[in-house]
């Protein structure tokens, strides 16, 4: 039982790791834009 579930929590932890990835990037885009969208409409307004 413990042998057959093995691959599947290797799968299971992969998955949770490139969500995390994915949200941290998402996170610091929006900070990003948060940062860079008021100075840039200033410039333009």
């Amino acid at each position: 039982m413990i042998r057959a579930l093995q691959p599947d929590m290797r799968a299971v932890e992969e998955l949770a790791k490139k969500e995390v990835q994915a949200n941290i990037f998402v996170f610091v885009l929006t900070c990003a834009l948060i940062r860079f969208v008021p100075k840039i409409i200033r410039k333009f307004f």
